[in-house]
């Protein structure tokens, strides 16, 4: 078990996406990358880490968040379980690390049972799934830890079911975020306020989201 500060100077490693091989981690211009390295299998071709070079790099990966800064988090890892320590101030807080730890490759779940918000009036359950959703979208490059998105997708999970809003640019991209989420255990979309408007509609002002109905504001 290591126990780490989260100073404003730790601006170190580490985006790692599921699409690419075991990874040693860096930053570009202070945006977490994946750098490529040698990978090691076990019999299933999954890619075996071991658990302290999974608590290094989850460590890199919640240093360099900004709004963790100055926080203190402590991180242990076992059998590929990260648990985290600590208490955060903001809900927001409390989404980034899970995230942050969520993302490294080796990672088979986080648990966050001795990880709390101070004074946080939403459900920890909620918060906890909503941050999964977003690092498994963060995996499959739809979300990343620097920016909101490459689409304008918005993510909330109220009594256990998730709700997406937002825009996509057609039926394929919104069938893949859907894809994507539901390949999470016991996870509820209801996907119905994310909509399908073409980059050209979005950009000529048209509001291809609904036709009469002048209530509807995504």
């Amino acid at each position: 078990m290591k126990h780490i500060k989260l100073l404003a100077a730790a601006a170190v490693s580490v985006l790692l996406s599921s699409s690419v091989g075991y990874a040693d981690m860096h930053t570009d211009n202070g945006h977490m990358q994946p750098v490529h390295t040698t990978t090691q299998t076990d019999t299933h071709n999954k890619l075996v880490v071991a658990d302290p070079t999974i608590a290094s790099e989850v460590e890199k990966n919640i240093a360099s968040v900004a709004q963790l800064k100055n926080q203190i988090i402590t991180v242990s890892v076992k059998d590929g379980v990260v648990t985290l320590h600590g208490e955060v101030k903001t809900d927001e807080q409390y989404e980034k690390a899970i995230m942050a730890a969520d993302i490294v490759t080796g990672v088979k779940d986080v648990n966050a049972d001795k990880f709390v918000v101070k004074d946080s009036k939403e459900p920890l359950t909620d918060l906890y799934t909503t941050a999964k959703v977003k690092a498994v979208l963060v995996k499959n490059k739809i979300l990343d830890m620097d920016n909101p998105g490459l689409w304008k997708l918005n993510i909330e999970t109220k009594d256990g079911v998730v709700y997406l809003t937002g825009k996509v640019d057609n039926d394929a991209q919104k069938a893949d975020v859907i894809k994507v989420i539901n390949s999470l255990d016991g996870v509820t979309v209801n996907s119905d306020g994310l909509h399908v408007v073409p980059e050209a509609d979005a950009n000529s002002g048209v509001d291809a989201t609904h036709d009469d109905d002048d209530t509807a504001n995504y």
